[in-house]
């Protein structure tokens, strides 16, 4: 509950290693920092930024230094922002021409400008008016996607287990039925256990997030130290929903919905011994 200085050094080189990775994940220090301000006096946030957000920077300048050389421009991270918003706009049937397909988009934008190089910074700047152009001539249809996002990345993010006969096209019940082997009923007596896992799948996330929510209601006198554990959720969220969703891309969500939901479920097990007067501590928080 003090978050010693360490924590947030440690969280900076963290940071800095997963941003070669991902670059979105240079925006979780910022978020964390927002939380702690109702916790902790500003000065102690700043110093804590410094080592958070400073140290990632400082990592990344070498890169930029690096693109600035190739490119002749300081790129702090990498290119393709614009492109994945043009092809996010692709999830769903769009007035743009807009296609979740790589290649479908390299292709379309070639047409337009044959000495377009696919991932260059050039290729980023073909679709900036693009996209800027489709959001103000439709912003119905942006937030009508950013919702549809929303409530996908946080109830049915569609993850795979990794079970490989749940995961065969050919076990799936949409290939069932395009086949001719009848509805519901016929595919639970062909595929029993497949079956049973997909349902079990297709309820998952929905059941963590709800007792995430039943934590947070039931408890939500501890608002505040809640903050600093959502922080990953919503920086996640802020960055997927405006860009594109995969549900890949939330995994890390899911461990916060499930230390979450360990609190209602633990306080379930042990109401019979002395129940606490509030839901119990997330694990690693003292009691």
């Amino acid at each position: 509950r003090d978050y010693p200085v360490r924590d947030f050094r440690a969280m900076g080189l963290a940071v800095a290693a997963g941003t070669y990775l991902k670059p979105t994940v240079l925006l979780l220090p910022l978020f964390v920092l927002a939380a702690l301000l109702p916790r902790l006096p500003g000065r102690r946030v700043l110093l804590r930024g410094v080592l958070a957000f400073g140290i990632p920077i400082l990592a990344l300048v070498p890169w930029a230094v690096r693109n600035d050389r190739i490119f002749h421009r300081p790129i702090l991270t990498s290119t393709f922002f614009w492109p994945t918003i043009w092809e996010g706009f692709g999830e769903v049937p769009n007035q743009f021409g807009a296609h979740l397909d790589d290649r479908t988009t390299y292709l379309q934008a070639v047409a337009v400008r044959k000495d377009l190089v696919y991932g260059t910074p050039e290729y980023d700047d073909h679709f900036r008016p693009k996209v800027i152009r489709a959001v103000l001539s439709r912003p119905g249809f942006v937030a009508s996607l950013w919702i549809r996002r929303l409530v996908r990345g946080l109830l049915f993010p569609g993850n795979p287990w990794g079970i490989p006969r749940v995961e065969d096209p050919e076990a799936s019940f949409a290939r069932f039925q395009a086949t001719g082997g009848g509805g519901i009923a016929a595919y639970l007596k062909a595929y029993p256990g497949t079956a049973l896992v997909k349902a079990v799948q297709r309820t998952w996330e929905p059941l963590l997030f709800c007792l995430a929510l039943l934590t947070l209601a039931v408890d939500r006198s501890r608002w505040r130290e809640f903050l600093p554990l959502g922080a990953l959720p919503v920086s996640l969220l802020a960055v997927i929903v405006p860009i594109h969703l995969e549900g890949r891309y939330l995994l890390p969500v899911t461990q916060v919905w499930i230390l979450f939901a360990a609190a209602p479920i633990a306080a379930w097990l042990l109401s019979d011994s002395d129940p606490p007067s509030s839901v119990p501590s997330l694990p690693g928080e003292q009691a």
